[in-house]
């Protein structure tokens, strides 16, 4: 559990926050607040023709999502195309399309979308995704 001394030694710390707590970027402390101590899923790219499978190694993932300004949909579809995305490169066996696939190993207790001041971004208040082999529902908090 973070204590509020731990959050103020971090913010102190030149080593994490050089500019203390004046400057420090939200989304910066919150990914370091809620960074994982252990590996939280795996990706890896797949074929579309042939479903040949390719590991993708260190694939980090966090609880914070980044979300650009730029997108323009849903959270719910957000969430979705970060965990698979079509792929520019082609398959080395058939040559067909590729996805890249994300999946979580465990249900995350928490998932935080840090948002970009996107305001072309609506607001899913729930959202469904494949967590392993079953579908975990979120609902919107905060």
């Amino acid at each position: 559990m973070v204590t509020t001394t731990v959050v103020h030694m971090m913010l102190y710390s030149q080593y994490y926050f050089q500019y203390g707590q004046h400057g420090t970027s939200i989304s910066d402390l919150a990914n370091f607040l809620f960074k994982p101590n252990k590996t939280l899923g795996s990706s890896f790219i797949k074929c579309v023709d042939c479903n040949n499978e390719t590991n993708i190694m260190n694939s980090e993932m966090s609880y914070v999502i980044h979300c650009p300004y730029t997108f323009i949909g849903t959270t719910s579809k957000y969430f979705s195309e970060v965990l698979l995305h079509q792929q520019l490169h082609r398959c080395t066996l058939c040559n067909g399309g590729t996805n890249k696939i994300t999946k979580f190993h465990n249900s995350p207790p928490v998932l935080i979308l840090a948002m970009n001041n996107n305001t072309k971004l609506e607001i899913s208040k729930n959202m469904s995704l494949l967590i392993s082999t079953e579908i975990t529902n979120y609902e919107l908090k905060g």
